[in-house]
């Protein structure tokens, strides 16, 4: 990792918790065997809910279950977890999270998964 004085690049320090964030959301989809993907670029994610690999276009967008992401946002917000209320929108990750914020965060996704099964 690149260092600026005596601090981590915030760039780098953003991908390292959104890459952290996203891989245990992977996990959680693979353990749960829900139908999700993540797309993901630098500290912006989006989960939808599709039997699709990935999703590449408004089309792809448009075929995913929107009334399951509902449900995973009610399920996420319960638990202190403020996602944007669409899959449409995409969650933009803060370099304040701390690794206690990243272990809520990929423990609450696994249990709204698992209540979504």
């Amino acid at each position: 990792l690149r260092l600026v004085g005596s601090e981590m690049c915030i760039r780098d320090r953003l991908d390292t918790i959104s890459n952290e964030i996203c891989k245990g959301i992977q996990e959680n989809i693979k353990d749960t065997g829900i139908n999700a993907v993540i797309s993901r670029i630098g500290s912006m994610m989006t989960l939808f809910f599709t039997d699709k690999k990935e999703i590449n276009n408004y089309e792809d967008a448009m075929a995913c279950d929107t009334d399951k992401y509902a449900k995973y946002f009610k399920h996420m917000l319960d638990m202190g977890i403020y996602l944007p209320p669409s899959q449409f929108e995409c969650c933009f990750f803060s370099s304040v999270l701390t690794k206690d914020d990243v272990k809520k965060i990929i423990k609450s996704n696994r249990v709204a998964l698992q209540k979504l099964v």
